[in-house]
């Protein structure tokens, strides 16, 4: 008995090629016409595709795999910069059960392509869109027309990010568990506390980067309004011995991630000037 004349999606898909790379069922769709065919079925009914990990891939490759594939729940294309707008709508288009969407760091892909997310992914629960060009009425959007909930949602870096729009998308998603806003400039220490005393059902926050006042206050107001939150990731900060002995005291597990201090910048600059041989002192 040969290989293919195991039952294909029964045997083969689900014992064999589940345990092969994308590169090794590249290569076995080369064998041979029948090795092309049951790779190809084997895909059509794949649920999860991580391609974050994934070097050398193409836009071809993609849609290679994704050709007949209706049937994907979870998608990561974190770091794939080689994604392209046609390429991304596409699948997306075919594959309207999504639940879980991961476009981290995708700076290929406009603004407009994303406007297929709310159109197609009604079953969206968790997207994460950190470093995404993403225009302010896609969120709306997103809020109106995914009717499943978001749970999780990573927002970082978003330029556009502001408390209208935050407020607008925390009161139409009720289910939201997690929460990335690190690095949004426009997000302030109101819009937190609001936060925090607004989501009921919110465990998870990162707000590192953000450019807020007093970080020590925010941390013990987040402590006393908190409902289910119960981990909090915020830029290092000094912490008298007051708040310390809180946090010890606290059931909230607190992240600190440092933050790029100005003497650094300084230095960096002033090495940069070294390196051109200009004059510290130089003056227009």
């Amino acid at each position: 008995m040969h290989l293919f004349d195991l039952p294909w999606e029964y045997v083969i898909g689900q014992h064999i090629l589940c345990h092969l790379s994308l590169r090794e069922l590249f290569s076995l769709r080369e064998v041979c016409s029948r090795g092309r065919q049951v790779v190809d079925i084997h895909w059509s009914h794949l649920r999860d595709l991580d391609l974050a990990q994934v070097k050398g891939f193409t836009v071809e490759a993609l849609q290679t795999v994704v050709a007949d594939c209706h049937s994907l729940r979870r998608v990561n294309l974190s770091d794939c910069l080689w994604l392209t707008d046609n390429s991304f709508i596409s699948l997306v288009k075919n594959n309207g059960q999504l639940v879980e969407l991961n476009l981290t760091n995708c700076a290929s892909i406009s603004s407009c392509s994303l406007q297929t997310i709310p159109g197609h992914c009604r079953q969206i629960k968790r997207l994460y869109l950190k470093g995404v060009t993403l225009a302010p009425h896609i969120l709306s959007d997103i809020c109106l027309r995914c009717p499943c909930g978001i749970e999780r949602m990573d927002l970082s870096c978003s330029r556009f990010l502001d408390s209208t729009l935050l407020w607008e998308f925390v009161m139409k998603q009720h289910s939201l568990r997690w929460l990335a806003l690190a690095d949004c400039t426009r997000v302030v220490d109101e819009d937190i506390l609001w936060l925090i005393g607004s989501c009921s059902s919110l465990e998870y926050l990162n707000i590192s980067g953000c450019p807020f006042r007093n970080h020590q206050r925010l941390i013990r107001s987040i402590m006393e309004k908190r409902k289910c939150l119960n981990h909090l990731v915020i830029t290092e900060t000094a912490l008298d011995e007051e708040t310390q002995e809180l946090l010890k005291r606290d059931t909230l597990t607190v992240e600190f991630i440092p933050g790029v201090k100005k003497l650094q910048r300084s230095t960096a600059i002033s090495n940069h000037l070294h390196r051109a041989e200009i004059p510290l002192n130089f003056q227009l």
